[in-house]
Parts: structure tokens; C-alpha cells; sequence
């Protein structure tokens, strides 16, 4: 099989084994974040997950329900409430109808870890969006 041919073949075997299992978190439902009320600034980090079960790799976040048409971003951390260390941050922008699933390149996390999110709009006002987490389990 030619290098080209073989590239493809593994790409399309690690999205179909990645497609059969994939997660969500949380495991049920969706959560809020709440911007700052000053521009730009995050706001306080949301839980989505306490204590992962396993090792996981997040894959893409899915963002929705936008309270305001801005630029949100989104910072995605790992670590006890008020030690929280970011490993991950992107930006989205559109209405309040708009919905984004966004590919995201984040370090594996290791079992027993809590994952938080926060957001920040660019024209403040304590804007909101809706969040779910889309992960894989390492083994």
C-alpha cells in the first residue's frame, strides 16, 4: 500500500475508534459559564467533572446558546477549585442561535483529576454560553 494510502487508511480508523468512543462531560446535560462583567475578563471557573474515572483525552468542546452576539472565549483547566491550571483556551464568536463543536489540542488528563471551564466576552456584561466537553478514555 502506497504511504499515502496508509496515512489515510490509520486517519480513518483513529476518527471511526474515536467516533465508537466518545464521551461526554457531564456525563448528563450541559453546563452554564458565566462571563465577568468587564470586558474580556474570565469569569469564575465551572465544574464540568470533579474526579475524572480514567486517564482521557479531550477531543472537541460543543458551545451553544450564546446569551449575546460576541466573542467568547473559552479556557478549559484541570486542578482543585481556586488552583486551576489552563490547558486549553479558543475563541467562537456569533449570535445567540449560533452553535459551534470546536476541536480542541489538550494534554491527556490523568484519572482522578476535576476539569473546570471559564469564559470571557469581549463586550462583558456577565454573558453566558453553554458548554459540553467531548472526550475519549486512554487505556
Amino acid at each position: 500500500m502506497p504511504g499515502n494510502m496508509m496515512l489515510a487508511r490509520r486517519i480513518k480508523d483513529a476518527v471511526e475508534r474515536s467516533i465508537q468512543t466518545s464521551k461526554c462531560y457531564p456525563a448528563t446535560g450541559e453546563k452554564t459559564l458565566t462571563g465577568a462583567s468587564g470586558a474580556n475578563t474570565q469569569g469564575s471557573y465551572t465544574e464540568l467533572v470533579a474526579s475524572t474515572a480514567t486517564k482521557v483525552k479531550i477531543e472537541s468542546v460543543a458551545v451553544y446558546a450564546l446569551s449575546a452576539a460576541d466573542r467568547y472565549t473559552i479556557q478549559i483547566s484541570t486542578g482543585a477549585a481556586a488552583s486551576e491550571s489552563v490547558i486549553s483556551t479558543f475563541s467562537v464568536g456569533g449570535g445567540a442561535a449560533a452553535s459551534f463543536v470546536v476541536p480542541v489540542t489538550c494534554p491527556e488528563i490523568d484519572s482522578s483529576t476535576r476539569i473546570a471551564c471559564s469564559v470571557a466576552s469581549v463586550s462583558g456584561g456577565s454573558d453566558t454560553c453553554k458548554v459540553v466537553l467531548n472526550y475519549v478514555e486512554i487505556t
